[in-house]
């Protein structure tokens, strides 16, 4: 892990994003048995009940991804391993999958900022309580530029250790903590 995020502030923001994915899962969870409670023991219909159960998810799901990205622990298909067997070479190609994710992440989050901005700009919101289309949407923005600056640390991590002559960047630069 780049030091940078080992720091107060990356720590931080790894514990706000963890409380809101916990926090986002129990609400949700809580929800859907009481809405399964009052549906089927009751009888009683909870209407518009999506509508809310969606904030939850959407904000547990994106910030889920930030925080797999932010311990770089997302799923991959790599079998690079079985064929390359030279550690340059493996680096390499690390750092062309880095580039190549923040590129698509950098794409993600364009895309995320206009679709945001013109929910915004429409007024858009949920048929029955009213509710601004922003709340759940903007899950998707913060989700998707906590991704790409933690894919930009790892990158610029990647690249240090990359150039030095040292497996990590800490042999490197004992004293580079602060630079990064």
């Amino acid at each position: 892990m780049p030091p940078i995020l080992e720091r107060k502030l990356g720590v931080t923001v790894s514990k706000i994003i963890k409380t809101i994915v916990v926090v986002c899962a129990v609400v949700s969870t809580l929800m859907m048995f009481v809405y399964v409670l009052m549906r089927y023991l009751f009888g009683i219909n909870f209407k518009g009940f999506e509508e809310i159960i969606l904030i939850f998810v959407f904000w547990m799901y994106y910030m889920g991804a930030a925080y797999g990205s932010y311990e770089n622990s997302h799923i991959v298909a790599d079998i690079t391993d079985s064929f390359v067997k030279k550690e340059h070479v493996k680096k390499i190609i690390g750092l062309i999958v880095d580039v190549i994710k923040v590129g698509v992440m950098c794409f993600l989050v364009y895309l995320a900022v206009d679709f945001v901005s013109w929910s915004v700009k429409m007024g858009s919101h949920t048929p029955v309580y009213k509710l601004p289309s922003v709340i759940t949407q903007g899950s998707l923005l913060v989700g998707f530029i906590l991704i790409l600056i933690f894919d930009i640390t790892y990158l610029v991590y990647d690249f240090k250790c990359f150039f030095s002559k040292s497996k990590t960047v800490d042999e490197a630069d004992p004293e580079g903590r602060d630079k990064l």
